[in-house]
């Protein structure tokens, strides 16, 4: 079973349908047909699914047709679409080879239809190798599907402490966002609600060295099953390198319900910004199983 019902191109029928294939091969891809912006792939997402993760895969060894820019719509329908995210590939990076650009991570809301439109530094053709798509299955209660073996993000929804507006972009997947806090130092907390039937696995913060006495430095984790009971877990020093993923828990196995990260102290500075949060687990058998299309 696939998270993609139907997947659309702009051109390029003939190799688009590499873009959801497991397996890769040197020089294959979609490659577009004709020049101008109006390049895009759009998923139609089945109906019991909901995305989590949206991710494609480029080449800058492809150069003058690896895309620079990439665009993502999404919405209900094809006539409902509306801007969601815009993301820069550096063309000028030294290192050649595939990368993956996550587009969607832990999205807040359910679409029907994404799209994703894409340029190149010449506004000519344009090559992209993979589209990966995870999302939640979801199904009858009480309904056998088989366990989940492998990790997904296992987040539900997002609480602050301050700033509820910015939220959003704890899990928006991009490292020029944050969430920063409004409030008394020592004060500032996000709390995770984990998905039912779920086991943590890992926890982990984005935070960049560059913000200063914004960027957090001590932190503390509780858990439980109930937000006005919860537990410390640990505390956690960070001393991050310009923009890094700090991993507050790894190789964990455990069910809550609820996971708080406690930002104690930012570098004596008094509010602090987190760019990004990622909590990943495995499912139980029952009630909702995690698809990784990958796309099998």
């Amino acid at each position: 079973k696939r998270c993609v019902e139907d997947l659309k191109v702009s051109s390029g029928q003939d190799t688009a349908g590499v873009l959801l294939s497991e397996t890769a091969s040197d020089g294959d891809g979609w490659i577009t047909v004709g020049d101008g912006v109006d390049h895009w792939v759009q998923l139609n997402l089945r109906g019991e699914v909901s995305l989590h993760r949206l991710s494609v895969v480029v080449d800058r060894g492809d150069g003058q047709l690896c895309p620079t820019e990439i665009k993502v719509h999404a919405g209900d329908s094809d006539a409902l679409l509306r801007p969601v995210h815009d993301f820069q590939v550096d063309a000028h990076a030294t290192d050649d080879g595939p990368i993956e650009v996550v587009l969607l991570e832990g999205a807040d809301e359910t679409y029907n239809v994404v799209r994703v439109w894409f340029k190149s530094p010449t506004g000519g053709q344009v090559r992209v190798r993979r589209v990966h798509a995870a999302g939640f299955l979801f199904t009858n209660v009480g309904a056998v599907m088989g366990p989940s073996t492998e990790e997904c993000g296992i987040i539900k929804r997002v609480e602050v402490s301050t700033n509820k507006v910015a939220k959003k972009f704890l899990t928006d997947g991009r490292q020029d966002t944050c969430w920063q806090s409004d409030g008394r130092s020592g004060q500032h907390w996000i709390r995770l609600h984990v998905e039912p039937d779920a086991v943590v696995t890992t926890l982990a913060i984005l935070v960049n060295a560059n913000d200063g006495n914004y960027c957090p430095s001590l932190v503390d984790v509780f858990v439980g099953d109930s937000a006005s009971n919860l537990k410390k877990l640990r505390t956690c020093q960070l001393s991050p390198s310009g923009s890094q993923k700090c991993t507050l828990l790894d190789k964990c196995s455990a069910s809550y319900r609820f996971v708080q990260i406690n930002i104690r102290e930012n570098n004596g500075g008094c509010d602090c910004k987190v760019r990004g949060v990622f909590l990943s687990g495995k499912i139980a058998p029952h009630k909702r199983t995690a698809l990784d299309e990958d796309n099998a």
